[in-house]
Parts: structure tokens; sequence; C-alpha cells
């Protein structure tokens, strides 16, 4: 039996279905562009589809089309459409890989680890192993969770050295000192928070976790956020807020927030930004937001374990030398 008879028949019966999914990617990456130069998310039904067909995402749509249209036998209509690929990609790349990390100085940096360790392959013992090889100071875990009597052995065994807090909705500090958790809320499934104070290299550390609702037909963000500033102003002093906003850092809801905090990665970002999803990221939604503090080096590390990457910042205190 020959093969490529068999293909060539093949593709001829699949040629309907390749014209549908080249058509549905084109005009989704088309629209969802348009969306982002015309709305953006300022009205309720354009937010989804900003935040969902990001430039990224809209390259890899252009990609997925010229693989079906060279799949039917378009040579030249695929290479039109890996063009426009090509000039998408090559100035939002050029404009988005970031290299600002500075030199620490005198201080020592305390290493923050956030991560929301979720997804089909998270093992526990593989997302310890995973923070482990960054020798972080401080972690901030999203939807760690289930608690069970594994996931308490696995801590036991490759977290020895760290002290936890936890709340039952999946949010997890740990640090190399001792951890106290001041306050936690849950805001009717919309948003989480806890927050903890520790001790990193003899610096008073307090950070704010955030889980917020990844619905992308709920009008929730902005509250979201309004919240986060009303639970940050009742801490005095430095603060780190990290966690899984589910939201793009240049949204519109997230805009109160540069009045009060700078972001970690703008400021000391290296490499591209990009969080979720793994393996073909698009969009970037897990974020460190300082006060107080100084980044001097932030970096994306992905895994298999995750479908999220994980953050690594290096920080100091803002007045730090």
């Amino acid at each position: 039996m020959r093969i490529a008879p068999l293909l060539h028949r093949l593709r001829l019966r699949l040629r309907p279905l390749f014209a549908v999914g080249v058509m549905v990617a084109l005009l989704s990456a088309l629209g969802g562009l348009i969306c982002r130069a015309v709305w953006f998310d300022h009205r309720a039904w354009s937010a989804p589809v900003t935040y969902a067909v990001t430039v990224p995402a809209a390259v890899w749509l252009l990609l997925f089309a010229t693989g079906l249209q060279w799949l039917r036998g378009g040579t030249r209509t695929s290479a039109a459409i890996l063009g426009c690929a090509l000039l998408l990609a090559v100035p939002w790349g050029r404009a988005n890989h970031l290299s600002r990390a500075s030199a620490p100085g005198a201080t020592r940096p305390i290493r923050l680890v956030v991560w929301n360790a979720a997804g089909p392959m998270a093992h526990w013992k593989n997302v310890f192993a995973a923070i482990r090889a960054h020798q972080p100071d401080l972690v901030a875990l999203v939807e760690a969770k289930p608690m069970s009597e594994a996931f308490y052995h696995d801590l036991a065994a490759h977290m020895a050295e760290y002290r936890e807090v936890h709340t039952e909705k999946g949010l997890m500090v740990l640090s190399r000192e001792d951890v106290n958790m001041e306050t936690k809320h849950a805001q009717g499934g919309v948003m989480r928070t806890l927050r903890a104070a520790t001790t990193c290299r003899g610096l008073s550390v307090r950070v704010l976790v955030v889980d917020i609702a990844s619905s992308p037909l709920r009008n929730h963000r902005a509250a979201a956020v309004a919240r986060l500033l009303r639970e940050s102003a009742e801490v005095p002093g430095p603060l780190i807020l990290a966690g899984d906003f589910n939201t793009p850092r240049d949204a519109t809801p997230m805009a109160p927030l540069r009045s009060a905090m700078t972001h970690a990665f703008e400021q000391a970002g290296e490499g591209f930004d990009l969080t979720w999803p793994a393996p073909f990221p698009v969009m970037t939604i897990d974020h460190v937001w300082l006060r107080g503090w100084r980044a001097v080096s932030v970096r994306t590390d992905w895994t298999h374990v995750s479908d999220h990457a994980m953050l690594v910042a290096d920080l100091v205190p803002a007045d730090a030398p």
C-alpha cells in the first residue's frame, strides 16, 4: 500500500475543512486586531475580545492559517499569510522584548517567585522542584490546591526550610523566615487575596497575593482592582502585590494601579513578559506590582509543569543605593 496516494486523497477530502479553518483564523485575527484598535476594552463586549486576541495571538492564528492553506495547496497564498504574520511579529517583538535589568548595588536583593502552578501536569513534587531551582527567599503561589496529604508530603520533602501560610482557596506564601498571615478575603467569586508579613535578608516584607476570576463575560475587573487599592492602602510602608490578575497590564481597569505602584517587569524586565498559556503564550496576566521596592531583574520561566509562566523577580528597597 502506497502512503503518498492515500495522503493525497485525504488532503483532497479535507480541503473544504481546511478552507473553513483558514477563513475562521483570518477573520479572528483581523477582527481581534480591529477591535483592539477601535474599541479596546471600553465596551463590555470588546474587553474579552481585546484581551484574547493580542498581537501574539493574531500571529499564532495567522501561522495556523498559513499551515492550513499550505495543506490546501495554496503555496502563494500561504506565503502571503506568513508574510502578514511576520509583519506583525517583528515590530511587536522589537517593542516588547525588554532588557532593563540593573545592578543591585550594595544591597543584596531578595528573590521572589510568583506562580500560578495549577495545570494538568502540576504534580507538586515537580512544582516545588521548579521553584527550588531559583532558590527564592519568598514564594507567592496561586491555585496551590488540592492541599492533600500528598501535597504536604511533597512540601515537607522539597521545601523543608520554608515556612508557609495559605488559604483554603489556594493562595500560599512561603518564606525562609517566619511568616504570618495578616488578612485573607474572598470577594464573591470575583477575587481572592492573602496578605502576609515576613522577613527576608533582614528586611521586613509584606506581600499581598491576588487571584482575580478569569471569567471573560463578567465585568468585574475594575471593582477587583479598586478593592486591591483599598487593601493596599491599609498597609503602611512598602508592599509587594503579586499574583494572577487574569487581566493584561495595559487593560483599562489596571490603570489606577499605576498611580500607586510600579509594575516590576516594566521597570526591570528581561525578555518577553507573556505568561499564559503554555506552550503558545499570548497574554500577560500574571504580574508583580511594587510600592517601596525596586526591581533590579524580572524574568519569566516556562516549565512543563503549569500552563502559566513563573515570574522570578529580584527586588531591593526603593531607597537602596
